[in-house]
Parts: structure tokens; sequence; C-alpha cells
């Protein structure tokens, strides 16, 4: 059986070097299976992860995440700080409404949309993002 991998290698090293398989077919499928296991692992292709620090001002949506189709689609919203947050993916977001981002935790967002933010108190406080591309 012909493979363009190390399956053949794969299967010498399991074998110890030496034919222990004695059913021709047999070894033919373990062959195929090494070489699918390593043209499968070989095809996998890790996302760049891209962080973010975004300024939020207080009773103003701000986009902290813009839209991209490239997006995985998977992106981390990060609330480091003691302020509650609401989300809103696609849209302005408004208080009181849409995802609300407690203190100190954190959402994954699963769209290619854009998701803004807005918090209450007076002041700025930022948002950690990190997305996947």
């Amino acid at each position: 059986m012909a493979c363009e991998c190390d399956a053949t290698r794969l299967c010498n090293l399991i074998c110890g070097g030496q034919s222990r398989f004695t059913n021709e077919d047999f070894k033919s499928v373990v062959l195929q299976l090494l070489c699918a296991q390593v043209q499968q692992t070989s095809a996998v292709v890790m996302p760049t992860l891209t962080p973010d620090r975004v300024e939020v001002t207080s009773g103003a949506s701000i986009e902290v995440l813009p839209a991209n189709a490239s997006r995985v689609p998977s992106a981390l919203i990060v609330n480091n700080t003691d302020e509650s947050f609401f989300l809103q993916i696609g849209a302005a977001a408004i208080i009181d409404q849409g995802i609300p981002l407690a203190p100190h935790t954190s959402y994954t967002v699963d769209t290619k949309q854009q998701v803004q933010a807005i918090f209450t108190n007076a002041g700025t406080a930022f948002l950690d993002v990190y997305e996947a591309t």
C-alpha cells in the first residue's frame, strides 16, 4: 500500500521493525488507519488569538468587537473590573437590555457580527477582548 505520509515508518516502529502481523489484510488496514490519522492531524489549523483592551465610556454604547467575516467564530470578552456591563450583538448596547456581563466574569461570543457594550457608572472602564481568527 502506498501512502505519502509516514504511516509505513510508524507501522514499522510499532512492529519493532519485524513483520509480526501474519495477515496481509490486517497490515493494510493498520497502514490505512495510521495514514488517515497522520493526515487528519496535520490538517488541523490552530486559530490566531488577537487580544485587545477596549475602553468603554459611561453611558455610551461602544463597539468592543467589530464585525469580522474571518472570525472562527469565537471571541472571549473578559470583564476584569468591578463594573457591570450590558452587551449587544449586531446593534447598539442599551442599559438593562441584552447580555449582562457581571464584574469579574467573561462571555464567549459565537458570532461574526459586531458586539457593543455599555455600563452605567461614571467614568471609563476597560474590557479585555480576545478574538480568534
